[in-house]
Parts: structure tokens; C-alpha cells; sequence
């Protein structure tokens, strides 16, 4: 038998590592070895477009496309506890990047974020409207 030596996982503040998301976290992330874990711990095979993407006056983290399909993915990194902040600027990003998935990567989940029932119904909303909203007729029946 092949004797293997496994590293001890420990507890560490994220931001010990990575003192900011923009700056150190997300460029880290968007290394191919670490978007290529990422893609394997979720079943994707990702390939890194652009980092910090301009979205109008805003910037998404990462935008990656799944291989197998070529969709956009958007990858959002929040060192942090999730906030509606960042639910909106996930909303804002994907719509503008017309990204098909989403990663949303946190340091916890609040019991709000993790019961985004209402934002699975919100956004079957919003895709029925698209038609309408690319045509202009916003507004009109």
C-alpha cells in the first residue's frame, strides 16, 4: 500500500489571504489552475474571458464561458457574508453579459440568499419580458 501524507485543513480568515476581492482574490481565481478546480468541483469546464468586466459604469468579477456549451458564466466573489447588494449587482451583471449561469462564491450564505425561491420566480419573470424589452416595448401589453 502507498503511503500518502494529507495536509491538515485549517479555519482561516479569508481576508488573511486575500486582502481585497478586486485586486488579489479574483486574479488568484482566474489562474487556470484555479478556475480549472473550481469548474472540476462543480462540473464545468470553465475558460476565463475577461477579469473585472466593465458592465456600464460597473464591474462583474470574472466572466468565464462554460467549454462544453459556450455560454457566459459570472463568476461574483464576495470575501464576505452575502448582502443584497451583491444579489443586485449579480442581477445587474448577468443581465448585462448575458450570462446563462452563476457563481456566486461567499464566505457564508444568509438564510435569505439560500432561500432565493422568489429570486428563481423573479427571474423566470424577467425572461418571459426579454422579448418585450428588446423590442422596446417596455411597458406596453
Amino acid at each position: 500500500m502507498k503511503k500518502i501524507n494529507l495536509g491538515k485543513i485549517e479555519k482561516v480568515d479569508l481576508r488573511d489571504i486575500w486582502e481585497t476581492e478586486d485586486k488579489d482574490f479574483t486574479p488568484w481565481l482566474a489562474e487556470e489552475k484555479n478556475i480549472s478546480q473550481l469548474g472540476d468541483a462543480i462540473g464545468i469546464e470553465l475558460e476565463v474571458e475577461s477579469q473585472e468586466k466593465n458592465v456600464g459604469p460597473f464591474r462583474a468579477d470574472i466572466l468565464a464561458r462554460d467549454t462544453a456549451t459556450a455560454h457566459y458564466v459570472l463568476i461574483e466573489n464576495q470575501l464576505e457574508i452575502t448582502d443584497h447588494k451583491h444579489l443586485g449587482q449579480i442581477m445587474t451583471y448577468a443581465a448585462g453579459l448575458d450570462a446563462f449561469s452563476i457563481i456566486w462564491i461567499a464566505k457564508n450564505f444568509t438564510e435569505e440568499m439560500i432561500g432565493l425561491e422568489a429570486l428563481k420566480k423573479l427571474l423566470t419573470i424577467m425572461n418571459s419580458l426579454r422579448p418585450r424589452l428588446n423590442s422596446g416595448n417596455i411597458g406596453q401589453p
